[in-house]
């Protein structure tokens, strides 16, 4: 039993030290693989050894506790095998007093009861036998026989039973005696080669451990010169200092070799120096002035491998110099930039030859050429950036001169916007708030008609209610909405807008008003209607005029024909219309074949587009066709001539009708010399009926006048008032002679394009024409007026006519009011006008006005020929305008006029 307790104490104690043990490395892993540096080859020799270091501990610990165990066992056992020869004594003693005593025979259960030895040896085999139920079952038999002691027979028996249970006991304790020796004997074999390999193990790991950290070392080193090149390349050092400071810090990790940067010039045919802090001065110097190109720099100095300069059979241009300065072995590495460009050179050196460089040295350049490189590339950026800055500081300047001349003329830019265009203000309920003068001048109606409206006002119907949906949701989404709209004005006329309605957000994204700006386009929308129409003409005309269609492809020479073109060569029509050159080369006449083999040769290899005149003979009758062809050459994706595309048209009927024109020509000419000369004729007669009608007039006008001076007491009152009115009627025949006269004249004068101000213009004649009438209120409303091209001689008497006309029908006002413009036209154009206060006239009448003597005033309102409006039309329509009314009874009326730019 005692046995058994030591046995678990010994295994408790052993499971003790397992789990502390694992407890141990368990809290190491945790603090240890947060960081675990150490590489997985090294990791795994000094964990192998460790490993196998405890693995000998615990085999020696288990070895320990098993040898324990054994020992126990074997003491216990010799204890039973003792207390079983004590006991066979004590009972052969008793045996043998029983056996020799018959007077005490009788008494023997006495004898035994008293033998206090036999029962303590009893009681403690039994103590010591508890764990083993055979020698408890041999201890049970062997007490049974005890209670025959007395017998002579029971002897044998007892001895029987003892000797069993010393047997049984003596084997046992062989056994553990041999179990003892062995866990002696493998300690003292396996222990001492297991510790043996932990050494090694952990010795080697150690080695290992120690080179690793010394690379360490080095990188930590590295790591601080890469971060002072770093603070180095952003500070505002330039590039050689840079490089100079780079090569000193490098070389300090290095220091047994000499350090030389070289970079590629400007021109990239060169490699300069740029940097070597250790090299001698003079070898510096000699870099620079030598003469050899990059090719061969790369060749011998961008190579990878160390190489001694004396044996190197490469070659070098600088050998000699090297030499010459100590230099024996040297390696280079090439400069990359980003993009893969050279950027220069990196150039070790070294005063002792060799033919290799180590894996730290290689390492070092390497990470060395890459600093190299972000210096380069940094200080070229910034060098980049100061030249980039200085001229966008200039551009800055200039576009901030610019913006304050644009600011100086914003108020401007306003007034143009509102001369030039239709704007209007609506709030959020679509409520016009704001109405330029253009609004209401389009509209016809006032501001105050247009103020606290909505747009429906000026609604013509023409557009859909989707239309209109469509344009309040792009609004409501806060987006600028563009198009067309066609609006009526208040006398029933319509007009087209091109709209741009910009609303303007308030708080939570809502609009709080809309801009409306608007261009009159209605000019461009009757300019469209036409272009559609003539559109729609000329296809028809197209469709009518039979001309043909023809495709040649210039690679696989394939000549495509329309069925026009079979039917005015006279040709069948073959499937899908493909016909030879040749086909075409036999129709043509041969006095025209060379010359337009030429051209169209010609055009193809120029690329361009030709027209040309030829003949052919029909095949379908015989008959000799002119056709007059057209080309253009296409171009393929490679720019080359790829097809030409052209058409055929019949013109032999053109042809003769030309030469029928030509001969009529010829005719109208004659016609026309005849004319011409008729027209000198008429201008003559013009001039002597002018002159001979003057004659008269000035006699009866100065016999009128001396009348009235000389006997004007004679006279009553209407006989001075016929003479007065004959004398007024004599003028106005001299003015309508001089009027007619000019009208005559106008068609003949010769037109002189120059280029005439006319804002100055036109108020140099309102301040001749109001100087004529001093005592009449005139006022003068003059807008800026672009310049224009024509004749001014004739554009001046526009000017007078117009601005005339207005001063003398505003004579009935208080304040004439007199408004001179000009607005844009719907191609652009400049549309002039000169607007008055005055009578008016109805536009039902307005057709009458240009023609001569044409008047809508009797003479007794306003004095005139007839003929000044006439003198407009004629002048504008000979600058290719137009001039136009628009007027009302009493509310004044606006002319206006248009010149070909």
């Amino acid at each position: 039993m005692k046995a058994s307790f030591i046995a678990a104490s010994h295994r408790a104690k052993l499971m003790f030290f397992r789990i502390f043990g694992a407890k141990v490395l368990q809290n190491a892993w945790q603090k240890s693989k947060i960081h675990w540096l150490i590489s997985p080859w090294r990791t795994a020799g000094l964990g192998g050894g460790l490993g196998l270091l405890v693995a000998m501990a615990a085999f020696s610990i288990q070895s320990t506790i098993g040898l324990a165990d054994t020992n126990a066992v074997a003491k216990h056992s010799r204890q039973v095998f003792t207390k079983i020869l004590e006991l066979r004594s004590e009972i052969e003693e008793a045996h043998n007093t029983a056996v020799e005593a018959p007077i005490f025979r009788p008494y023997l259960p006495q004898v035994q009861a008293v033998l206090p030895e036999t029962h303590a040896s009893l009681d403690a085999l039994r103590e010591l036998i508890t764990d083993d139920t055979n020698q408890q079952a041999r201890l049970a038999v062997l007490e049974q026989q005890l209670t025959q002691l007395a017998k002579p027979t029971s002897l044998p028996q007892i001895r029987a039973s003892l000797k069993a249970m010393a047997t049984a006991e003596k084997q046992r304790l062989k056994w553990h005696e041999t179990q003892a020796d062995a866990f002696t004997g493998w300690p003292f074999i396996i222990v001492p080669t297991g510790l043996m390999l932990c050494l090694l193990l952990i010795g080697y790991s150690v080695v290992q451990l120690n080179a690793e950290v010394a690379s360490r070392q080095r990188g930590a080193r590295l790591l601080t010169w890469e971060k002072k090149a770093l603070e180095l390349i952003v500070s505002p050092a330039p590039l050689p200092e840079v490089l100079d400071g780079l090569m000193r810090g490098l070389e300090n990790q290095l220091p047994e070799v000499l350090l030389l940067v070289l970079l590629v010039d400007a021109d990239g045919t060169h490699l300069r120096h740029a940097a070597s802090p250790s090299l001698p001065e003079a070898y510096a110097r000699a870099i620079d002035l030598a003469d050899d190109s990059t090719g061969n720099l790369v060749e011998n100095y961008l190579q990878n491998s160390a190489a001694s300069i004396a044996t190197d059979t490469r070659g070098s241009a600088y050998r000699e110099l090297e030499l010459e300065h100590g230099l024996y072995a040297c390696w280079s590495k090439p400069i990359h930039g980003s993009c893969g460009k050279i950027l220069g050179s990196l150039v070790i050196y070294d005063h002792q030859p060799r033919h290799s460089a180590t894996a730290a040295e290689l390492e070092v350049i390497e990470r060395a050429v890459n600093i190299t490189r972000i210096a380069i590339e940094r200080k070229r950026a910034e060098e980049e950036i100061l030249t980039f800055n200085a001229g966008l500081e200039q551009r800055v300047e200039k576009r901030t001169r610019e913006l304050q001349a644009a600011n100086a003329s914003l108020a401007d830019f306003k007034a143009a916007l509102d001369e030039h265009a239709i704007v209007a203000i609506t709030d959020a309920g679509g409520k016009i708030t704001y109405a330029n003068d253009k609004f209401c001048a389009i509209s016809k109606y006032s501001r105050e008609e247009l103020l606290g409206k909505d747009h429906r006002i000026v609604n013509s119907g023409h557009h859909s209610r989707a239309f209109f949906t469509e344009l309040w949701q792009t609004l409501a989404k806060g987006q600028v909405w563009k198009g067309e709209v066609k609006n009526h004005a208040k006398d029933g006329s319509v007009y087209w807008v091109k709209s741009t309605i910009v609303p303007f957000l308030a708080g939570a994204g809502r609009a709080a008003q809309f801009v409306a700006i608007r261009t009159d386009i209605t000019e461009h929308k009757r300019t469209e209607e036409a272009l559609r129409e003539s559109g729609e003409r000329l296809r028809l005309a197209t469709d009518a005029a039979d001309i043909a269609v023809w495709d040649r492809d210039l690679k696989s020479e394939v000549l495509t024909w329309d069925k026009q073109m079979f039917a005015i060569y006279g040709l069948p029509q073959t499937p899908e219309g493909r016909v030879s050159h040749e086909d075409w080369q036999t129709a043509v006449l041969p006095v025209d074949l060379a010359e337009q083999e030429a051209r169209l040769q010609h055009t193809i290899a120029i690329g361009g587009r030709d027209q040309r005149e030829f003949r052919i003979v029909r095949a379908s009758d015989q008959a000799i066709r002119v056709i007059h062809a057209a080309e253009t050459v296409v171009a393929g994706a490679d720019g080359q001539a790829a097809r030409v595309v052209g058409i055929n048209l019949d013109i032999t009927e053109r042809r003769q009708a030309r030469e029928e024109i030509s001969k009529l020509n010829a005719a109208l000419q004659s016609r026309a010399t005849e004319l011409e000369a008729a027209n000198t004729e008429l201008e003559a007669f013009s001039y002597s009926v002018s002159h001979d009608l003057r004659a008269p007039l000035r006699a009866v006008d100065g016999f009128s006048r001396m009348v009235l001076e000389d006997y004007a007491a004679q006279l009553d009152a209407d006989g001075r008032r016929m003479l007065s009115v004959i004398r007024s009627e004599t003028l106005r025949m001299n003015q309508l002679i001089n009027d007619l006269l000019a009208f005559s004249r106008l068609g003949r004068q010769p037109m002189e394009w120059i280029s005439i101000e006319m804002q100055s213009m036109a108020q140099e004649v309102f301040n001749e024409l109001a100087a004529l009438e001093p005592a009449r209120k005139l006022r003068l409303t003059l807008h800026p007026l672009p310049s224009a091209c024509g004749t001014q001689a004739l554009i001046r008497q526009a000017w007078v006519n117009l601005i005339g006309n207005a001063i003398k029908f505003t004579q009935q006002r208080e304040i004439g009011e007199i408004e001179i413009g000009a607005q844009q036209g719907p191609h652009g154009s400049a549309v002039y006008y000169v607007k008055d206060n005055g009578a008016g006239f109805e536009m039902q009448s307005a057709s009458k006005l240009f023609g001569v003597f044409q008047r809508l005033h009797s003479q007794h309102e306003f004095a005139g020929t007839g003929v000044g409006l006439a003198l407009v039309q004629r002048i504008v329509k000979r600058h290719g305008g137009s001039v136009w009314p628009e007027a009302e009874v009493n509310q004044g009326a606006t002319f206006y006029f248009t010149l070909t730019n």
